[in-house]
């Protein structure tokens, strides 16, 4: 094992840890690098990048979202543009298959250059992605935003590593700053957005210099984004929350449902996903086929109010017990609009998704639908995208600080089960 002189830097060579003279290990920073951050100087610098990369990461996503609303508004007055969802899908195919190919993995080539830093991240990704997810909307795929949000921020952000002496093993700190800015900004959660770069990303490998940088970054990109006037859905909570034998059972049989429900979209999604690829192998045929086919089930049934976000579903399922079919609807259209490789992400339609079933099992036991539909609605992307705390965190600062607690442990639950399934079914 290598020793460091006193001040120098901690790095992996030849597959051994860097240790410290006085014998103590140094922090993880990513897989495979060691770096410290023990001077006043670093420590100010990399506070200042936390606030930058938040304002940038604020005026991006404010961009995205107010061009976002204007074409979901478009498509809400004129259904008719589903008949083009075809001619987007062939759009969206041929701009990745000639622009793109290094892009099209999405949030995967941002995991890869966080874990493993190789190169910076194509310049291309944030244009791609912000027309390709409006495209999507507009024609009225059932797709979301935070997907877009966090591809462009960190894609744009990445460009600047250089500039601000962040280079090679230093990189992913740049992106892990975007990722909570772009997070926030979208959702209006800074501290989701820390909990989310912290627990999606790194994996367990977590950096707690990182931690305060980070928040900066988040913390600045929704008050940018507030600023620039961008207006966050307002979700009301009017009953107190009550924890007696009646509702814990039912908390316990929300947790169950989201869980088993969050099960059936991951192996659809991954079953969809390889079967299409594997039947359509051309990139711009197969996305303009996925046109085709989302566009003639929502058309056949009727079914426009489950395209784009489906914010009125979450809406009303605060209020009105929704019937047990429309999440399993939603999680069918939005698993096929991207598996045929369309844009936009899933946390929003996992949100749709989560707080129907709520609302849903809230009805047969006549229990308050506001809270069930909320905790649905955290517990469903906690179980999906598996970051449990980061759901009970958006729980904490959508809806109440008294809901934290209860959403940790039901968040969990919904996380533990599709794990346990797709283990079991050998998916994951």
């Amino acid at each position: 094992m290598g020793n460091l002189e006193n001040g120098e830097m901690g790095k992996w060579e030849n597959g051994e840890m860097g240790e410290c003279e006085n014998g103590e290990m140094g922090e993880w920073v990513t897989c495979g690098k060691l770096f410290f951050v023990d001077s006043r100087a670093e420590r100010v610098k990399y506070m200042g990048v936390g606030i930058l990369v938040g304002a940038l990461s604020g005026l991006l996503s404010a961009l995205f979202l107010f061009s976002l609303e204007a074409v979901t508004l478009t498509f809400s007055k004129n259904n008719w543009l589903l008949y083009f969802l075809p001619l987007g899908g062939l759009i969206i195919g041929g701009l990745y298959w000639k622009l793109g190919k290094s892009s099209d993995r999405g949030n995967d080539v941002i995991k890869d250059e966080v874990k493993f830093p190789f190169e910076k991240m194509p310049i291309l990704m944030a244009p791609l992605v912000f027309v390709s997810t409006l495209i999507t909307h507009l024609f009225g795929g059932s797709a979301g935003r935070e997907g877009t949000a966090v591809q462009i921020t960190t894609s744009v952000a990445d460009q600047f590593s250089s500039l601000f002496g962040l280079k090679n093993e230093k990189r992913p700190w740049i992106l892990r700053m975007a990722i909570s800015g772009g997070f926030a900004a979208v959702f209006g959660t800074p501290i989701a957005g820390l909990v989310f770069s912290l627990e999606y990303i790194l994996a367990g490998k977590k950096d707690w210099n990182l931690i305060f940088p980070s928040f900066l970054s988040a913390g600045v990109a929704h008050v940018v984004c507030l600023g620039l006037g961008v207006e966050h859905a307002n979700y009301e909570i009017d009953t107190p929350i009550i924890f007696d034998k009646l509702n814990g059972g039912v908390y316990l049989l929300i947790a169950i449902v989201v869980g088993l429900l969050a099960a059936l979209y991951m192996v659809l999604q991954k079953l969809l996903t390889k079967g299409i690829n594997r039947l359509i192998e051309h990139r711009v045929l197969r996305t303009m086929i996925g046109g085709v086919v989302v566009a003639a089930i929502i058309l056949s049934f009727d079914l426009q109010d489950y395209s784009g976000l489906s914010l009125e579903i979450i809406t009303n399922s605060f209020f009105s017990s929704q019937e047990f079919y429309v999440p399993l609807i939603k999680i069918v259209l939005t698993a096929l609009t991207l598996s045929f490789g369309f844009k936009g992400g899933e946390v929003t339609p996992l949100f749709m998704i989560g707080a129907a079933a709520g609302s849903c099992v809230g009805g047969y036991f006549n229990v308050p639908l506001d809270w069930m539909a909320a905790m649905g609605f955290v517990a469903m992307f906690g179980a999906v995208m598996k970051t449990p705390i980061t759901g009970a965190a958006i729980a904490l600062e959508i809806f109440a600080p008294e809901i934290f607690g209860v959403a940790i442990g039901i968040c969990l639950i919904a996380y533990i089960i599709p794990k346990l399934l797709l283990a079991k079914m050998k998916l994951v």
